[in-house]
């Protein structure tokens, strides 16, 4: 992780190696940080993130034309062998919306079953 990379609650900065690379959750839409629920999202990833060991597993679905990254994350937990998936735990919070572009994703269906529980 990139210190302080946690912008909003959808996008945030990581190290591949020595690069660093910016990331947008795939599948999620979440408030700017203006607008209600904005700061929350951003507060709630952040706790995730701290929740982790260091390590977070991105898989890419595509970048887009500003060069970010669009992939699904998952946090590996501190003492665990448990991964958290970021975006379906935003969703099932009310925290974040399924964005329309969900079916690209790898695991839409995990973010569709969390819009429903939310």
């Amino acid at each position: 992780m990139v210190p302080e990379s946690i912008a909003t609650g959808d996008t945030l900065r990581v190290f591949n190696g020595a690069q660093e690379v910016a990331v947008q959750l795939c599948g999620t839409e979440v408030s700017e940080l203006g607008r209600p629920l904005g700061i929350e999202s951003r507060d709630a990833l952040r706790e995730m993130v701290d929740q982790g060991d260091e390590r977070i597993v991105l898989v890419p679905v595509t970048t887009e034309s500003n060069g970010l990254l669009v992939a699904e994350a998952f946090i590996s937990l501190t003492g665990s062998e448990e991964e958290l998936h970021p975006s379906a735990q935003l969703v099932t919070n009310g925290l974040a919306s399924v964005a329309e572009t969900v079916e690209v994703c790898p695991n839409a269906d995990a973010l569709l079953k969390a819009a429903a529980l939310a």
